[in-house]
Parts: structure tokens; sequence; C-alpha cells
């Protein structure tokens, strides 16, 4: 009997919800931490009022003399620094104990009651993994950055403001609860993730092949994961869950051989190489010889057996006739990026070719042939395949284009953009020239983790 998205549902994402809810109960403590470090920070203000304060207002002049204020400063910031200690001991036990749970009631829910858990030195690395952008301590530790920065903003507008203690020590009990938010936010947001990261390790020991994202459908749920629910992925192109900041969606295996056949038929098969290659109407429209075609498919092949490419399609435009080739993403009607080669319907493709000698010798170009130039292209999709959303997208393409590095060719110093200093850049390194130390970097940050073993 095949197994649909309501049976894993039950299974195994009710599972996982039960174990966050169980993770949240106990996260209660959390406001206790916040509670005791906010009176620890009202005791030090109440302390050196009782030595040194007028009518209940401390003097900023006298404060900054003796340098009261520094030393204050100074106690809040210990003060926060062992709140973010007790914290993250906390927070990281429930979730090590939380992933041990999911794993095992994901394994059982699938009917393994044969099963290895995961070491611990695995579940450590998993938890230290950025995703998006940073991973739970450096997340913590910066908001326990700003709440310290802010408390001692605090103090000194109400000491200029000439406020009394008792209304300044208010106003840092209040920016203490703000901290607890933010923290209390934070560790859901974190605990949840952790969790999908322990079903999705379960599927990955199972073999299994494609995952569906699977949201909590009531009446909290956003529109945001509301557009995900369902959708299928690959499993080695499954997006960083949650999506945002409280977020209750979950991963659930997908087993019907049946939605896996149509998922296949639309967008490919897993497990080797896409196999693509010029389709007949872009080719006929290209004008391009076969010998050309050819040539042009051999060298996909080649980056395709080289590096991880995934590249949902290859279409043609009339794209004016300074462009060769041309590479990008975009959303399609689902909401999911997708990728494409771009063939220029207004190039002669039978007389480039000495083009591309003439711009290599000039040093204008990095590329002097055709396989150079499907390599540039290829520059520009794979940085980007671990995107999940248009944002995401949006987000990588600045961070590349400011990250331009002088000197790899003429043509990426004219535009002076990241994007084309990587591209250029990857040209040469696959032919094994000399490249800056910068564009090295670019490399093994944005291409290099999707090279083939």
């Amino acid at each position: 009997m095949a197994k649909n998205s309501e049976y894993w549902e039950k299974r195994i994402a009710s599972e996982t919800w039960k174990v966050y809810n169980s993770i949240e109960e106990k996260n209660k403590e959390l406001l206790q931490f916040y509670i005791e470090a906010s009176e620890s920070v009202k005791d030090e203000l109440y302390r050196l009022a009782e030595k040194y304060s007028k009518d209940g207002v401390l003097s900023l002049s006298e404060m900054y003399k003796q340098n009261r204020l520094a030393e204050l400063n100074k106690k809040y910031e210990n003060i926060i620094e062992e709140l973010g200690r007790t914290t993250e001991e906390f927070a990281k036990k429930n979730m090590q104990q939380g992933f041990q749970n999911v794993y095992e009631k994901t394994a059982k829910g699938m009917g393994d009651n044969d099963f290895s858990m995961p070491n611990k030195k695995l579940m450590e690395k998993m938890m230290e993994t950025p995703w998006r952008g940073d991973n739970f301590s450096g997340r913590l530790w910066k908001n326990q950055k700003k709440l310290a920065v802010s408390l001692n903003d605090v103090l000194l507008t109400g000491l200029q403001q000439g406020k009394t203690v008792t209304e300044i020590a208010i106003a840092l009990h209040n920016r203490m609860g703000q901290g607890f938010n933010e923290c209390h936010r934070l560790v859901r947001t974190e605990s949840m993730h952790y969790l999908n990261d322990a079903t999705l390790q379960r599927y990955k020991d199972a073999g299994v092949r494609y995952i569906q994202i699977w949201a909590a459908l009531d009446e909290r749920t956003c529109k945001t994961c509301g557009s995900y629910h369902g959708k299928i992925y690959p499993i080695d192109k499954c997006p960083a869950v949650p999506f945002h900041a409280n977020c209750r969606c979950t991963i659930i295996p997908v087993t019907n051989e049946k939605v896996i056949a149509e998922y296949e038929n639309k967008y490919g098969q897993l497990g080797g190489l896409m196999k693509l290659s010029i389709p007949d109407q872009v080719y006929e429209l290209s004008g391009m010889s076969r010998e050309i075609k050819n040539t042009i498919n051999g060298a996909i092949r080649k980056l395709e057996k080289e590096y991880i490419i995934y590249i949902d399609g290859i279409e043609g435009a009339h794209m004016g006739k300074r462009d060769i080739f041309g590479s990008g993403g975009y959303v399609d009607d689902t909401g999911m990026l997708r990728y494409s080669l771009l063939f220029n319907y207004d190039v002669n493709y039978e007389k480039v070719e000495h083009r591309m000698e003439k711009l290599y010798n000039e040093k204008i170009m990095a590329g002097k042939n055709f396989e150079d130039y499907i390599a540039h292209e290829i520059a520009h999709i794979i940085p980007f395949q671990d995107c999940i959303t248009e944002e995401d997208y949006l987000q990588v393409r600045e961070e590349l284009r400011r990250a331009f590095v002088y000197g790899v060719s003429g043509y990426a110093d004219r535009t002076r953009d990241g994007a084309e200093s990587l591209a250029e850049a990857f040209v040469r390194y696959r032919n094994g020239e000399k490249i800056p130390d910068e564009a090295g970097k670019l490399i093994k940050k944005y291409i290099l983790p999707w090279r083939r073993s």
C-alpha cells in the first residue's frame, strides 16, 4: 500500500511537533533566568544609588569622574555574559535530547526498530553548522552583546535626562523583558531547526531520496509556510527549515513511487548527471552547426562530471550581439527557484570561436573556447544552488556583487562585479592559470563545495 503525505504526517510530523512542544515546556525556565538577571541588574544600580545618589538621582558628571559608570557598565556586561552561558548550556541540552527523541521516533515511524543513533560528535557538528547565515551560538551571543549594549544605553540615557534611580531601574527591567522575548524566539526557532535536522539525518541514513515540506496547518499558519506546504524536493536540495522565526514547518519523506515518478518526469531524475543537452528548437533557431552543438554538449557533460550542477533547462533568447551565452535564476509558477542556461539567437556561432580566442589573447576574457564560456555561465549558477527563495537569491547576488576582485580579467575589472570576478576566475582555475588569492577564496567558498568527489 502506497503511503501518502497524510500517513507520514501522523507517523512522523505529529511526533516531531510533540517533541517540539515538550521542549517549549522546558523553555519556561528561561524566563526565570532572565528574571534573576534583571534583579541583579537592578541590585547593582540600587547598591550604587545607596552610596552616591541625592534625592534618588545619580549625577552623571560624578559617575564619569569617579569612573563609576564604566564600572557599572562592566558589571552589566558580566551579568549578561553569565546569562548567555546559562541559556546556551540549558538550550543545547534540551535540543540535543530532542534530536535523539525525534531521530528515534522518525526511525520507528518508518518501521525501523533496528537503528543506530548518530554519535555525539555528529550531533554537535550539525548544531554548529550555520544555516541562513549563522548557527545557534552565533545568534545567541550576538543577542547577548546587543542586550548588554542596550542596557548601558538605557542607563546612560536615564542619567543624562536626570531620571530617578527607580525610573532607570524600571527601564532596565523592561529592556530585560525584551531580551527574554528575543531569546525565547531564538531558542524556539533553533530548536525546530535542529529537530528537522534529526528527521533529515534519519531520512539520509534510511536512503530516502525525496522529501516534502509539511506545515502545521491551523489558524497560525502564515502565507510563507502555506506556500511551501506539500512541496517536494530532492533530499540534497531540501531547504533550510524553519523558514522564519517561530515557524513550525517540518519535513516528511516521499515514498510513494507514483508521486516520485511524476516529479522525475517533470524535473528529471536524481542519482547521476542531469544529462542536459541543447534542445532541438534552440539548436535550430541559433543556426549553429551539428559540430558546434556536439562541442557545446560535450562541454556541458564535462562540467557535470566535475561539479554537481542544477540547471532546470536550456533556452534561447534574443540578447543582442554582445553576449554569447547567458544564465540566470527565475521563480516558476509554484514559487520555486529555477536556473537556466541561455543561448543567444543574435550570435553567429559559426564565427564566434575566433572571437573568443582574440578576446583571450587581448586579456579581455578568461576563456578561449566554448567550454570555457560554458564554465563561466555555470559559475553564475552554482553559488545560488543553496538558495530557496527569491529573497535568498537576491541576498547572495548582492553579497557576490560586493566581492569584486581586481586583476582576474579585463572584462571582470570593467564590470567591477564580484560575480564576474568569480566566473572569470573559475575559468582560469579550471585551466590551471594563476589567479589572485582573493579570487581563489571566492572559488573555495562558492564553487568547490559542489565539486564531485
